[in-house]
């Protein structure tokens, strides 16, 4: 498994181009963080997610298009989450 201690957040990963992101990098190993506008779209990402073969999924709901949006992401500390190693994708709307 290529991944394998690593993490990846992916933006817009409950669906599409981002979901099939998401899911991939989980078959290698990755742990994943989806951030999505859709907390419910998000968390069953997250479970088809560690259902392709992840260690771990984590969600946060959140609009990174806008620098001071309510829900902009506050992710956890690494090495309380997901792990220290991280690579951060942005898929497109």
């Amino acid at each position: 498994m290529r991944f394998t201690d690593r993490v990846v957040i992916v933006t817009g990963g409950a669906s599409g181009i981002g979901l099939a992101t998401a899911k991939r990098f989980g078959s290698e190993g990755a742990r994943v963080g989806i951030a999505d506008l859709h907390q419910d779209k998000a968390e069953a990402a997250a479970r088809e997610v560690r259902e392709s073969g992840a260690p771990d999924a984590l969600v946060v709901a959140c609009n990174v298009a806008r620098k001071k949006h309510k829900s902009r992401p506050r992710w956890p500390k690494p090495s309380k989450s997901l792990g220290a190693s991280t690579l951060s994708l942005t898929t497109p709307a």
